[in-house]
């Protein structure tokens, strides 16, 4: 079927980001000689990419450290993607807020349900100190409204919660966010490094290969961020490490700003320059 569609529609040339689904993708393209361009987001490589690197005409990379893991010969480094919204925010959101310390919690674009699970006791205590918004994907919304209507009017004030969040919203979140709790696809990482936050990550236990507990660590390993064990975590621990983060906030914060600075924040353009440069050979 792969090969049918590409036979069909004939492009100019296949950019892949991975996964499994692009691997017959680009196996049918170079049976078709259509130039592949493969992106690997992670700072290990996947399975899939090793494999696309076999057929792709150039591989290009989120982290420098990732350069040895492919053909140097056709390996660029030319950081992770991030969308361009992230770096303009608006001035203010589109909902009211509390002028408080902001937590913004998120387990992704659908959310973290066994994440969400250890949150929810602990939103009665943060709420104290924190205007916390949790970004609880489709499937734990309801269970976030109903901690909401738990709390105390005041209280409710202070938090927020939404099944997603995207566009000037997001940007204002996350240039605003006192610290950000959550897992750690590598957008997420990325978007956090590039921007000098600090974190605390619970990374999902079974992500291929362990990628998001390897991408957690780069940061933590910078001095940024900590990092969580799930399978070792319970709600206690997650305030424990809430508690410990803020006593050393400002080495944390510090240590994020100087990273942001030589964190590349052009790897769209980057990657861009790669394609064009791809198609101008074809």
């Amino acid at each position: 079927r792969a090969f049918g569609i590409v036979a069909r529609t004939r492009p100019a040339l296949i950019l892949s980001f991975g996964g499994y689904s692009a691997f017959p993708v680009a196996v049918a393209g170079w049976l078709l000689g259509i130039p592949i361009l493969t992106h690997e987001q992670t700072r290990v490589a996947g399975l899939t990419n090793k494999a696309i690197a076999l057929f792709a005409r150039r591989v290009a990379v989120s982290f420098p450290e990732t350069l040895s893991q492919f053909p140097p010969h056709k390996t660029v480094y030319t950081g992770l993607p991030i969308r361009s919204e992230l770096f303009v925010p608006p001035k203010e959101p589109s909902f009211p807020y509390e002028k408080a310390p902001l937590l913004f919690i998120t387990g992704g674009a659908t959310g973290a349900v066994s994440l969400n699970d250890y949150i929810y006791p602990l939103i009665p205590a943060l709420v104290k100190t924190w205007m916390i918004i949790h970004q609880t994907g489709r499937f734990g919304v309801a269970q976030g409204r109903a901690t909401r209507a738990g709390l105390s009017v005041k209280e409710r004030s202070r938090y927020r919660v939404v099944a997603y969040i995207t566009g000037p919203d997001y940007a204002w979140i996350m240039h605003h966010a006192t610290l950000i709790l959550g897992r750690s696809g590598a957008n997420m990482v990325g978007e956090i490094a590039a921007l000098g936050k600090v974190a605390l990550f619970i990374p999902l236990p079974w992500s291929a290969g362990g990628e998001q507990d390897k991408n957690a660590r780069y940061l933590a390993l910078n001095g940024t961020s900590v990092v969580l064990d799930q399978q070792r975590s319970d709600a206690k621990r997650l305030a424990g490490a809430i508690d410990q983060i803020m006593k050393r906030y400002e080495s944390y914060s510090s240590r994020a700003q100087q990273l942001s600075r030589s964190f590349p924040k052009d790897g769209a353009q980057r990657l861009a320059g790669e394609v064009a440069r791809l198609l101008s050979k074809s």
